[in-house]
């Protein structure tokens, strides 16, 4: 069950609110609200990229820092939901989450990625494209050679609204 300090991602990560000081508590309860009381993707996005940056560069916090906070990535995700309730995009799937893992393991480099798990290129490059499926267990080995594996996570519930 989850406890009322804690947020559930479009992905299924839960973020502890437990770190957050005072400030930042009220940062994400008014993240929150504004996007319960908007179902427009645009005023929400505009509101959040300036809200959530400018509490933290009041800080002293760089850029490169903000991004990686909770109420920062909160945020995100209540932008992503609201963009998929609206029909902007789709959720997320297994391509997001190997697309990301090269991105932020190998610096969005196919070539490093594939070097390290074992994969062609030729085959990575038809998975991310949509064109080609890889064995299930091909890719859990890969990953595996990488300190990574495949799971099965309950999927998180989209909220309806309206």
């Amino acid at each position: 069950m989850k406890k009322p300090d804690e947020y559930t991602d479009i992905q299924g990560r839960t973020w502890s609110l437990d770190r957050l000081d005072a400030e930042e508590r009220k940062l994400v309860a008014r993240i929150r609200r504004r996007r319960r009381e908007t179902d427009d993707w645009d005023a929400y996005d505009n509101f959040w990229t300036h809200a959530v940056p400018d509490f933290y560069r009041k800080r002293g916090l760089a850029p490169r820092a903000f991004i990686r906070t909770i109420p920062y990535r909160i945020a995100q995700d209540l932008s992503s939901r609201l963009a998929i309730e609206k029909g902007f995009a789709r959720p997320p799937d297994l391509i997001d989450e190997l697309e990301d893992l090269i991105r932020e393991r190998f610096g969005s480099s196919s070539d490093r990625f594939c070097k390290a798990t074992g994969l062609a290129k030729h085959k990575l490059e038809k998975i991310l494209d949509g064109g080609n499926d890889l064995a299930l267990s091909t890719l859990n080995e890969a990953l595996n050679r990488i300190g990574y594996t495949l799971h099965i996570a309950a999927s998180v519930q989209q909220k309806k609204t309206g």
